[in-house]
């Protein structure tokens, strides 16, 4: 829980999770889950 509240972490989490989205577009579902 520790590594969540990390801003450095929630920075790369958010990163990963718009890249992951940009070509999942097609898929929300996919995104929502994530």
């Amino acid at each position: 829980m520790s590594d969540l509240v990390d801003p450095g972490t929630a920075a790369g989490v958010t990163m990963v999770v718009r890249l992951q989205s940009s070509p999942d577009a097609q898929s929300p579902a996919r995104g929502a889950k994530l």
